[in-house]
């Protein structure tokens, strides 16, 4: 006899669960050392093509990802991505923004900001593409549900 297998954590069932609050952490990151350097407090933390980079990669990048695994297997009626899959995704976020951060410049900080990019983006898009073969109406587009 085995017994039934317990659901994940609740944080850990649907991507935005985990990446809209990521979201959020990273913004507020991207904007407490400044308020600390208008302050006086610190120097200024970083320039700003690296706090844009930051905001934009860091903070709508998280959106997206939680959006992709959140809204494509929703929407293909396909099973929602395991914990370990969205795991990665994050880690696989986090270098990537924190790379942009990564002091000095050149090729090796440009393949540090991208290469966990690039592993985000297409972990997130593999659980889009069952829902290729979907109208927007609900039905399906030639898929057969036999």
């Amino acid at each position: 006899m085995t017994t039934p297998k317990s659901p994940p954590p609740l944080l850990l069932r649907e991507g935005y669960r985990l990446f809209f609050p990521w979201a959020a952490v990273v913004g507020i990151a991207g904007i407490l050392p400044w308020a600390a350097s208008f302050a006086g407090w610190v120097s200024t933390p970083w320039t700003p093509q690296e706090h844009a980079a930051l905001l934009i990669w860091g903070t709508w990048g998280a959106v997206l990802l939680g959006f992709l695994s959140t809204a494509f297997p929703r929407q293909s009626e396909g099973p929602m991505p395991r914990p370990a899959h969205l795991l990665v995704l994050l880690a696989a976020h986090a270098l990537g923004t924190a790379a942009l951060l990564w002091p000095g410049g050149g090729f090796a900080k440009v393949v540090a900001a991208t290469l966990p990019w690039f592993i985000a983006t297409v972990g997130a898009f593999r659980l889009a593409l069952p829902s290729l073969g979907r109208r927007f109406d609900g039905t399906t587009a030639g898929v057969d549900k036999t």
